[in-house]
C-alpha cells in the first residue's frame, strides 16, 4: 500500500479551564520527569531511537476530566479513522515532555511478538494532546506520519496548542527533533499521550 494512514485532529480540544490546570501541573512536577524509554523484547530500555521525558506523577485528579473529554471525542476519531466503534477497556495515559535535543524516531504504538505475550488489551488508537506554555520558545517537534509500505510522501502536523491529533496505533509515525536554546522546563514541547485499548478476545 501507497498510502498514507487516516488522522484526525481536534483544535481547541480542552476548555480554557482544564488545559490551564493541566499546564499548571505539568509546569509544577519537572522533578517527576524522568527519562522516556521503548519495551524491547518485553523490558523497558533507554534505546536511541526516542529521547524525552515522561511524568511518573502522570495528571493526578485531573486524570479524570482529561480521560472523559477523550472518550467524549471517541465517536469523532473512530468516524475520521475508519475504525469500528468500541467500548475502551482502558485508556493509558502518559504524560510526556520534549526538551532540547529531544526526538522520537519512525516507530509504531502496537505491541508484538514478546511484548504483546500475556496482555488482555491491544492499543487500537493513539491519540497525542499538545500544550506549550506562551509565549511558544521551542521550535520543531512536528508529528509526521509516514505512508504505509514506504512509498510517498509523509505528513507532517505541527504540534498546536491544545490540539488534539489521533491517529490508528499501527501507523508509523515519529517526532521531529526539538530545539529550545534556553533549556528551561517550562519551554518544552509538552503532550498526553493517550493511548485506547480494545480487549483481545478470549483465547480458544
Amino acid at each position: 500500500m501507497a498510502r498514507l494512514p487516516r488522522h484526525v485532529v481536534i483544535d481547541g480540544f480542552l476548555p480554557v479551564e482544564l488545559h490551564d490546570a493541566v499546564l499548571a501541573k505539568t509546569l509544577g512536577q519537572e522533578k517527576a520527569f524522568k527519562r522516556s524509554t521503548m519495551r524491547e523484547d518485553g523490558a523497558d530500555v533507554h534505546g536511541e531511537a526516542r529521547k524525552s521525558w515522561v511524568n511518573e506523577a502522570e495528571l493526578g485528579e485531573l486524570e479524570a476530566p482529561f480521560e472523559e473529554a477523550v472518550r467524549a471525542a471517541l465517536p469523532a476519531i473512530f468516524g475520521g479513522l475508519g475504525i469500528q466503534p468500541f467500548e475502551p477497556a482502558k485508556i493509558e495515559l502518559e504524560v510526556s515532555a520534549h526538551r532540547d535535543g529531544d526526538f522520537y524516531r519512525p516507530h509504531v504504538d502496537t505491541f508484538h511478538s514478546e511484548d504483546r505475550a500475556g496482555r488482555k488489551t491491544d492499543r487500537v488508537v493513539t491519540a497525542v494532546y499538545y500544550f506549550h506554555a506562551h509565549p511558544r520558545a521551542f521550535t520543531g517537534g512536528e508529528f509526521r506520519i509516514h505512508p504505509f509500505g514506504g512509498v510517498g510522501e509523509p505528513v507532517t502536523l505541527e504540534a498546536e496548542d491544545n490540539r488534539l491529533l489521533a491517529i490508528p496505533a499501527f501507523a508509523l509515525h515519529e517526532v521531529r527533533p526539538i530545539a529550545c536554546d534556553n533549556g528551561e522546563f517550562r519551554s518544552s514541547r509538552f503532550a498526553v499521550n493517550a493511548w485506547v485499548h480494545r480487549a483481545r478476545p478470549p483465547a480458544q
